[in-house]
């Protein structure tokens, strides 16, 4: 190859640094402490409500109910990625849920873990489950 030509690897940094890739203002990650249920921090508070499981006759229908208030002074989206994880600490699965256009102080209760396999359904009866991921943005 030309001798003029730099390496690839020699414009890639050595260490991942985030701040190197995501330089917008209004995007905010923040991950929540595990061991809890409501969640308050930056700019949401997260609450979770019981998990439902309803067998129709049919299969079984599961919901598990999130409660996201905006306790910023702007309108902001979310997209909040929740774990659920058996009695063992071991993931069952993830989900995630976004919020449009949430106004100040404005909440609403939205659904996840609406489509759960069947053959799973027992493991979630004893399931904790954890806010894993924030992404926010703001208007």
């Amino acid at each position: 190859m030309d001798s003029h030509v730099p390496e690839i690897s020699d414009s890639l940094p050595n260490e991942y640094d985030s701040s190197d890739y995501f330089e917008d203002d209004n995007t905010n990650y923040f991950a929540a402490d595990a061991s809890e249920n409501n969640i308050s921090e930056n700019n949401a508070d997260i609450k979770f409500g019981d998990f439902i499981i309803e067998y129709n006759g049919y299969y079984h229908n599961t919901m598990l109910d999130v409660t996201v208030k905006n306790t910023s002074r702007k309108r902001c989206s979310y997209s909040i990625t929740i774990e659920a994880v058996d009695k063992n600490g071991a993931r069952l699965d993830t989900d995630m849920i976004f919020v449009d256009r949430l106004n100040k102080e404005q909440e609403i209760t939205l659904q996840a873990f609406e489509y759960v396999d069947e053959e799973k359904i027992d493991a979630y009866k004893e399931a904790a489950f954890k806010v894993l991921e924030v992404y926010e943005l703001d208007y």
